[in-house]
């Protein structure tokens, strides 16, 4: 038995054989609490962040993920996969927003894990466990997520330019008193599909009081000055399209921009690109981003400054095994990871995907 939500992820890791029927939690989509004076959201697994990011509009909160797929990705499988996206730099990752579970075993028990309170110290902490667990510990019917004041100012500061300065600029920030939302490293494809330049940029965005908001930009648009960068500050509508194309670009749909920005991308358009996501230590995203570019200059890459994720998407004709193989060992050298999500078949047949054996199960 397979299990999925809307089916957004669904070709994610290694094939499955011996599936004979898949399960879909995308009915369980009902609000079961709101609870916005405790900040907290309870609601069915199979509800859409959409459909979430919709009821808590009203009150001015939110969750704070953006997937991908942010369409048709629903609550339990963001947390299957871990996608949380851009924001968990100021915000942090799924596994520290997940307050509580209810799940069925895979002996059809019902079982609870947390519950839908910020602090809660029943129990063993599953819901870490839960995370990114790609639906093998059971299935997830209901989940509890904290939420956040949606910010009353948003704008973003891109820096592009020579990447030395770019590398110094991304550690000065990480070292300041500056609280962006995002910090993220932008490939040069990725940049120019978006419409604001064509160098590799340094994307970083904040979120807060507008006083706040605006001091914090000039004190980037200085630093930026100083190091020989361009600067460019995005702000209102320009400001929500932008993230939304690079959204979009990075969930495949990178065919025709002029559809709606943030539709999920066809099944069959996903065999002509590859994704990849990887990690490694912050202080070599540059290095990392640059080797990218030169190995496959079409490809689109966000890579977070201040966690060392990232997300990869280049055309299959790009990347073959001994390419990936190559990104593999540069970031074990760096202390990291990386795992091909979505991949012709014949592809991911030719390497092991996951590409940890460490002290995981077989």
């Amino acid at each position: 038995m397979g299990i999925c939500g809307n089916g957004s992820k669904l070709d994610w890791g290694d094939s499955a054989p011996g599936i004979d029927w898949v399960l879909s939690t995308a009915k369980l989509d009902h609000l079961i609490e709101n609870a916005a004076g405790d900040l907290t959201f309870t609601a069915e697994a199979g509800m859409t962040l959409a459909q979430a990011q919709t009821i808590l509009a009203p009150e001015r909160l939110f969750l704070a993920i953006d997937p991908i797929y942010p369409r048709s990705a629903t609550l339990g499988g963001l947390i299957a996969t871990a996608d949380t996206g851009s924001l968990r730099h100021r915000y942090g990752g799924l596994r520290d927003m997940l307050l509580g579970i209810e799940f069925v075993r895979a002996d059809g028990q019902r079982a609870k894990a947390g519950g839908r309170v910020v602090k809660n110290v029943a129990g063993y902490d599953l819901m870490k466990l839960f995370t990114g667990s790609y639906g093998t510990l059971g299935v997830l019917t209901q989940v509890t997520l904290r939420t956040f004041p949606r910010p009353e100012a948003l704008r973003t500061v891109l820096l592009s330019g020579d990447a030395v300065a770019l590398a110094k600029a991304n550690l000065a920030i990480a070292q300041s008193n500056l609280n962006p939302i995002a910090q993220d490293w932008l490939s040069s494809e990725l940049i120019s599909q978006s419409g604001e330049g064509q160098a590799t940029s340094l994307a970083l965005r904040f979120g807060n009081l507008e006083a706040s908001v605006i001091e914090q930009v000039e004190e980037v648009r200085s630093l930026g000055q100083s190091l020989g960068l361009q600067t460019t500050v995005l702000q209102g509508e320009p400001e929500q399209a932008f993230w939304a194309v690079l959204s979009a670009r990075l969930s495949g749909d990178a065919n025709d921009m002029n559809s709606d920005i943030g539709a999920d991308p066809a099944p069959e358009q996903i065999p002509s690109t590859i994704l990849c996501k990887f990690g490694l230590l912050p202080t070599a995203t540059g290095e990392t981003l640059q080797l990218i570019q030169n190995w496959a200059p079409a490809t689109q890459v966000r890579l977070h400054g201040g966690s060392g994720l990232g997300l990869l998407r280049g055309p299959v004709a790009d990347w073959d095994r001994e390419k990936l193989e190559k990104l593999r060992s540069h970031c074990r050298a760096h202390s990291g990871f990386m795992t091909l999500l979505e991949a012709p078949r014949s592809l991911k047949d030719q390497l092991d995907i996951w590409g940890y054996g460490g002290n995981a199960l077989p």
